[in-house]
């Protein structure tokens, strides 16, 4: 996966960790903007073998604020849990049987209402989203949080790129390390564009001339 914009002279490849640093602030802004407003007559381009939809990227920048029950994260996850249920017939049987007999003291109660009701059918994803299933969310830090998010991000079988957008700031080297290992453990394209160096890894950097280069552990 590769992604451009009128500065470079060629594209960058994204692959598993991949940190971009724009020092000059009103480009780093404009990039910003870009991404939020990206879509197929965008200036900045994120392709593979074709250009990548707005609805296949998803980009962070609250981490505190970001929050990983979407719908659609939601939606995978019923299904995945239907599917497992599928598989065990025996307590598969046992659910069916107590929404039947839920079903059925509800529609007592039809009996003795001025109007005639009727109750639709009831799925069992259905049943999943009245009792509030969804991720579990107990970060105490900042780098849990980002974690998270990651792994959440695995589930998102539509997404193909995770950009975060100044949030290496808030970590240490050891805390960078170890989640460039995360990242490239669950096999994920996760690109972090960042307004200033980043002490410990490999980044391109534009600077303030618009001149890219790559360089290691910057301090």
């Amino acid at each position: 996966m590769k992604i451009n914009f009128e500065l470079l002279d060629e594209a960058i490849s994204i692959s598993h960790m991949t940190t971009l640093v724009i020092e000059d602030v009103k480009v780093f802004s404009n990039i910003v903007e870009m991404l939020y407003q990206y879509d197929d007559e965008s200036k900045l381009k994120i392709f593979d073998k074709k250009l990548i939809l707005n609805s296949e990227i998803e980009v962070v920048t609250d981490i505190l604020g970001y929050n990983v029950n979407t719908p659609a994260l939601l939606k995978t996850v019923y299904s995945n849990l239907e599917k497992q249920l599928i598989e065990k017939l025996e307590i598969r049987s046992i659910f069916e049987n107590l929404i039947l007999d839920l079903e059925d003291l509800i529609k007592e109660e039809f009996i003795d209402y001025d109007l005639d009701l009727e109750i639709g059918e009831v799925t069992i994803q259905q049943i999943f989203k009245v009792f509030g299933v969804r991720v579990e969310v107990d970060n105490r830090t900042i780098f849990e949080k980002i974690t998270e998010i990651i792994k959440v991000f695995k589930y998102q079988i539509k997404k193909k790129l995770l950009i975060f957008i100044n949030v290496c700031s808030y970590l240490d080297s050891v805390e960078i390390v170890q989640l460039r290992e995360y990242i490239s453990l669950y096999h994920l394209n996760v690109l972090f564009l960042e307004p200033k160096k980043i002490y410990g890894i490999n980044q391109y950097i534009l600077d303030k001339d618009y001149y890219l280069y790559r360089r290691n552990a910057i301090i």
